[in-house]
């Protein structure tokens, strides 16, 4: 499927740049050029797009009792930087980013006011002698 077939799809469901980078990876003003003409998308692009517009049926893949857990992991694993494009993996990604920075801060913070605790009860100590 080409370039020519996406666009089609995009035009017969009315999608617009915004719509779609809003459920994608993909940068609107990037995705505004490629819908206006201006210019033409690379093949990350392409794939990116025929993922968001055509995903896999869920028969095409086979059932999950198919493949252990074991062998799930490893393909998501594989392929994660293309469950991004999916909006509920992105929105997800996005999710789990703001946490572990969070986590990292409160842990940062902890940390900080732990030292100034440490420095304080040895200043603390050194001035009852």
């Amino acid at each position: 499927m080409g370039l020519k077939e996406i666009l089609l799809e995009i035009n017969k469901r009315g999608l617009t740049a915004y719509k779609i980078a809003q459920e994608t990876t993909l940068s609107e003003p990037g995705l505004k050029k490629i819908i206006d003409g201006v210019s033409t998308p690379h093949q990350n692009t392409i794939k990116a797009l025929q993922s968001y517009l055509f995903p896999q049926s869920k028969s095409s893949l086979g059932a999950l009792s198919d493949y252990t857990n074991l062998e799930i992991m490893e393909y998501v694993h594989d392929n994660l930087d293309s469950f991004k494009t999916y909006p509920y993996f992105k929105t997800l990604f996005d999710i789990a980013y703001w946490k572990e920075n969070v986590k990292e801060f409160k842990i940062a913070i902890q940390k900080g006011k732990d030292e100034a605790s440490s420095v304080r009860d040895k200043n603390n100590h050194s001035n009852k002698f």
